[in-house]
């Protein structure tokens, strides 16, 4: 037994390999002339929402009017595949001015000690949020790509294009640049649109265009005008602009509940996504985590005071939900990560089942679609035989130690408290635990994240997503299944 378990441990280089693939696909394409690799941005797959749009420039406006009416949903929708919830949350940070605050005039961290420089710091990202007018925005026109660079035109950039539109099923690819002005300040956005199925679809912001004039990708495209550029800017704009609808004009739309209402325990929480699973209703299993709760009360004070630092721009935007609009990108951002997850805790038990019967699993058996899991596993078989104390498994669960890092994990999510949950399952010839992480709000408890304080303690690969087979941790027998 010793043997196995520790032989099993090699096969979680297939799932690192897996994992890096998922990040950063776009290093597969071909790259353009003067290309960087800052500009990589992978577009997580959806189900379109969104029928697309018969121009490039008619899906910029419609992003433009989205974001004139603080409609989150209305931008994400933009988007033919994924919603670009991490570059539209990368622009909103940067169109609120938070690279503006004077700690951050010399460098984009700001190093924190303490609440109260915790809260301060807090306050200031909250008044240069709630500064900015996004209903008084203005749309100046649209840039030719040509005029910002004479590559643009050229014969190699033009077919790069073709091969960046045909790598992501696409049959034409465009750059469009916006100029638009926000409580008098004015701003050029850069956009990568795609072409599937005769309807246009934004892509990215920023791109492939904007990194050939020199912007990071941090800035997700977004241009700041001084007093010098905007004169210049007149002589670039072409025709006149279209007016964008009033705020408040168009339809607001009412984006449906991805999480459920909550469970009454993290067993059952934890039990309602193996169901999932075995459905593989990607919609079941979603709506068992949190994603509105989380988003909801998101405490980015506690985030700071734990991290004793901000980093604008060079992770995850972390921006407070003061308003519908955060609260709904903090929802699409989790959705996203969520998706991803689940994918790889598919991918990872798959990579288990080799524990069984000694197979090699390479990385190309790994590289599998979603819709591909029932071809390597037999979902119908999954059934859930109960839930192992976590207590029982490691003697420092619940020490003093380990609730002070749940403690603090729950002040982060805003959450009223977080336990973890161990739910034996069998699938096909195996038997295997799920590590699961719970969270409860308001009394309602929904799964928080795949792996947990336990599974760290038992020392199982975060690339396993918590996904283990149980006689790999220990032997079944001597541990008591609750039902």
């Amino acid at each position: 037994m010793n043997r196995k378990r520790k032989c099993f441990k090699t096969v979680a280089a297939a799932l690192v390999t897996i994992s890096v693939l998922l990040g950063c696909s776009a290093e597969e394409m071909t790259q353009m002339p003067e290309e960087a690799s800052s500009t990589e941005n992978t577009i997580i797959p959806a189900d379109s929402t969104e029928e697309g749009f018969a121009t490039p420039e008619e899906a910029v406006i419609a992003y433009l009017t989205g974001l004139k009416n603080n409609n989150f949903g209305c931008m994400a929708d933009t988007f033919g595949e994924g919603n670009g919830a991490e570059d539209i949350s990368r622009q909103y940070a940067y169109l609120c001015g938070i690279d503006l605050i004077p700690e951050m005039a010399d460098s984009s961290v700001v190093m924190i000690s303490g609440s109260e420089e915790a809260e301060k710091l807090l306050n200031q990202i909250v008044q240069q949020m709630e500064a900015v007018d996004f209903s008084s925005m203005e749309f100046l026109g649209f840039v030719y790509p040509d005029d910002l660079t004479d590559t643009y035109s050229t014969d190699t950039y033009q077919e790069n294009l073709s091969v960046i539109a045909q790598n992501y099923g696409g049959s034409d690819f465009a750059n469009r640049v916006a100029a638009i002005q926000i409580d008098g300040r004015q701003y050029m956005l850069f956009f990568d649109i795609i072409k599937r199925d005769d309807r246009w679809y934004n892509f990215q912001l920023g791109g492939f265009l904007a990194n050939m004039v020199g912007l990071e990708r941090e800035s997700a495209g977004t241009v700041r005008l001084d007093t010098d550029d905007e004169k210049i800017l007149k002589t670039l704009l072409s025709g006149a602009p279209e007016k964008l609808p009033e705020a408040g004009k168009d339809v607001q739309a009412v984006q449906p509940r991805v999480e459920a209402e909550g469970f009454d325990s993290p067993q059952q929480a934890a039990a309602g996504y193996l169901e999932g699973l075995k459905e593989q209703d990607m919609e079941q299993m979603l709506s068992t985590f949190a994603v509105e709760s989380y988003a909801e009360n998101y405490n980015l004070q506690a985030y700071l005071e734990y991290m004793q630092s901000y980093f604008f721009m060079q992770q995850d935007v972390n921006l407070p939900p003061v308003n519908a609009f955060v609260k709904a990108m903090i929802s699409y951002e989790r959705m996203e990560h969520l998706k991803k997850d689940i994918h790889e805790q598919g991918r990872a038990l798959y990579v288990c089942t080799s524990y069984f019967d000694n197979s090699q699993i390479t990385q190309e058996d790994v590289s599998f679609e979603w819709e591909e899991l029932p071809e390597k596993i037999n979902l119908d078989s999954i059934e859930i035989l109960g839930f192992i104390s976590p207590e029982t498994l490691s003697e420092y669960y619940g020490t003093e130690q380990m609730l002070k890092i749940q403690n603090r994990h729950a002040q982060i999510c805003g959450a009223d408290q977080i336990k973890d949950c161990v739910v034996v399952f069998s699938c096909d010839e195996g038997t295997y635990c799920l590590f699961m992480e719970s969270v409860e709000y308001n009394g309602k408890w929904y799964n928080s994240q795949f792996g947990n304080t336990t599974s760290l303690l038992l020392n199982i690969y975060s690339e396993y997503k918590g996904t283990m087979p149980i006689d790999a941790i220990a032997d079944l027998e001597d541990y008591e299944i609750e039902y």
